[in-house]
Formats: structure tokens, C-alpha cells, sequence
């Protein structure tokens, strides 16, 4: 009904007004509350059929990705959990949470390097560590699990599609992570890293490969074999491309030489020919 739906706002607005609040118990209890209110409403709007403007929602949302990085564990946890609901739900597009997500720290990190370079990236890439930007651990590592459960539940996730899905802002994030100054960062990107090459493929490690050195990732991926097997998979593709770049330069001239010299004998066969014509 209208009052019902008018009560729910209410509530989200006061509890857009509440996570101001610093004490992470409030906090907390704010995020449960609200995940009650949001399930409440899909039940209603399933069997009621609620009417109710979810871009309500919106501002909190804000809020919500903001108590990601917040100082409490239990507080990141929470949010986190909200985030994944709501991932998962009807409230919002699926794949523009993906990119709101992330999309602050990869302009952030992005913008301020300088490269040039005609590789895929969503921004210009350099081998500046990711430690030289100011990207809190806590929050890398938030957002970092956040990917990992939505990689990891593709098949079961009818939102996920990979034609859709913002890969290259999801690889950029992940390169702009992988070899961070914090090893839990790193290891949890790793683990990222897995899922995204099972699904996309390996392109992104040609990307790796212009910023860090080959040896030096073998050193990052020695307790992850699939990601060496992978990496090893590369190199070899590489390997294989650049004999066949050498050998067609090396050939190059006698291609030219030997087009030209079949140029010549046709041209002086015409001209025999023509020859016995006059004659």
C-alpha cells in the first residue's frame, strides 16, 4: 500500500540520517536494519506488489561503499555483505555496481601515472607500485572479497554476463593491485586474479607483462601454480610470435628479390611472345 510504502522511506531516511554515526555498534546495527528493510521490501514487492522507487537508495549506497574502508573489521564485513545483496537483487544494475565499486581507485591510481601505449587498459598503465598512491589495505582487501564471491558465484549469478561485464576496469584493478606493498592485498588479488583468467581468459597477463618483469612475477605467483603455468603459457605464445616476426624480417628482401625476378621472366615471356607474333 501507499502508507506502507511511505513508512519504508521514512525508515531509510532516518537511516541515511544514522550513518553519520561513529560508533561502529550503531553502524552495524544500521546495516542489518536496513538489509531486513530491503528483503522486506522484495517480499512485499513479490507478493503485494510494493511500488517503490529504489533509486531512493541511491544516497545510501554511498554511504555504504564509504563503511567499506571503515577503521572497524566487524563494520567492513557488514557493509560488505549489504553490497553483495545487493549485488544480487533487484535494487540495482548489477554490472554498474561492479563499476561503482571500483571505478573511484582506478581513475584515482590511473590518472596520476603517466604511459603511452596502445594495450587495452581503461586507463593509461606504468610500473609505479600501487604503494605510491595512497589506497588503504583495509579497503583494497574489502573490495578485492567483493570480487572474489562475485567471480566465484558466475554460474549461479543469472546477472552475470560476460559480454557485459566490465572487464577492463575489473583487470585494471586487479594490475594496479598485484603487486601491492601489503602482502594480504596481494594474496587476495591472486586469488581474483584465478577466478578472472578462468572466466576471460589470459589476455590479462600480456597486460602484467608490460609492467612487471617476468622473472619478478613468477617470484609473486610461487605459490600459485596455475597462475605460473599460465604466465609460462604466455611467454611461450610470445616466444613463438617474435621467431615468426624475426623470420619473415630475415626472409623479407628474398620475397622482394624473388617477386621481382618472377616480374622480370613474365615480362620478357610477353616479349618473346609478342615477338614471334611480328614475325
Amino acid at each position: 500500500t501507499q502508507e506502507a510504502n511511505k513508512h519504508i522511506v521514512a525508515l531509510i531516511n532516518i537511516f541515511f540520517t544514522f550513518f553519520e554515526v561513529k560508533h561502529p555498534n550503531i553502524i552495524v546495527k544500521c546495516l542489518e536494519l536496513f538489509l531486513n528493510i530491503l528483503k522486506s521490501i522484495k517480499d512485499r514487492s513479490t507478493t503485494n506488489k510494493t511500488e517503490y522507487d529504489f533509486k531512493i537508495t541511491k544516497p545510501i549506497l554511498t554511504k555504504i561503499k564509504g563503511k567499506l574502508n571503515h577503521i572497524s573489521k566487524k563494520v567492513r564485513l557488514k557493509a560488505s555483505e549489504l553490497y553483495c545483496y545487493m549485488l544480487n537483487s533487484d535494487f540495482c544494475e548489477f554490472n554498474t555496481l561492479i563499476t561503482e565499486l571500483i571505478e573511484t581507485e582506478v581513475n584515482g591510481y590511473y590518472n596520476k601515472l603517466e604511459i603511452h601505449n596502445n594495450l587495452n587498459f581503461s586507463f593509461q598503465l606504468s610500473s609505479t607500485r600501487s604503494n605510491s598512491i595512497n589506497l588503504s589495505k583495509q579497503l583494497m582487501v574489502t573490495k578485492m572479497k567483493i570480487l572474489l564471491e562475485v567471480l566465484s558465484n558466475e554460474d549461479e549469478n543469472t546477472k552475470f554476463d560476460k559480454k557485459k561485464f566490465p572487464q577492463n576496469l575489473v583487470s585494471d584493478f586487479i594490475i594496479m593491485n598485484v603487486n601491492h606493498a601489503k602482502e594480504e592485498v596481494r594474496d587476495i588479488t591472486k586469488e581474483v586474479l584465478i577466478k578472472y583468467i578462468e572466466i576471460f581468459g589470459n589476455q590479462i597477463l600480456y597486460k602484467l607483462k608490460t609492467i612487471i618483469d617476468y622473472r619478478e612475477l613468477m617470484k609473486l605467483f610461487q605459490d600459485k601454480e596455475q597462475l605460473k603455468q599460465q604466465l609460462f603459457l604466455v611467454r611461450e605464445e610470445e616466444k613463438k610470435k617474435n621467431i615468426e616476426k624475426i623470420t619473415y624480417n630475415v626472409n623479407y628482401p628474398s620475397l622482394i628479390w624473388s617477386r621481382k625476378r618472377n616480374q622480370k621472366l613474365d615480362q620478357s615471356k610477353i616479349g618473346r611472345a609478342s615477338c614471334r607474333e611480328r614475325v
